[in-house]
């Protein structure tokens, strides 16, 4: 069986206001961040929750990273965003940890 895991992605974009910083990291550009140790929460100032879809999804213990978002790899798991938080972009760029076991 094939496994997908994620760790801490991040959607970054042009959003309006000021500086906010995650791990003493300043991100402006920031529209949302999932880390998924435990849930789908958006951990940005913008609250974009997402929400597991399908089945076979879990969150599992792994020695690296503490808590991960496993999927099955087979079916139909995983993350909607909600679009709001697309809305208006022209460009996106997506970055995580992906683990295949």
């Amino acid at each position: 069986m094939m496994a997908l895991w994620m760790v801490a992605p991040s959607v970054l974009a042009q959003v309006d206001g000021g500086d906010q910083y995650l791990d003493g990291i300043g991100e402006t550009a920031l529209v949302a961040r999932y880390r998924f140790k435990g849930s789908a929460a958006d951990h940005s100032r913008n609250a974009y929750h997402g929400t597991l879809r399908g089945t076979g999804s879990s969150y599992v213990a792994d020695p690296k990273f503490g808590e991960v978002l496993s999927l099955p790899g087979t079916g139909d798991a995983y993350v909607q965003i909600p679009g709001v938080a697309l809305e208006g972009l022209d460009a996106i760029t997506v970055t995580g940890c992906i683990g295949v076991r």
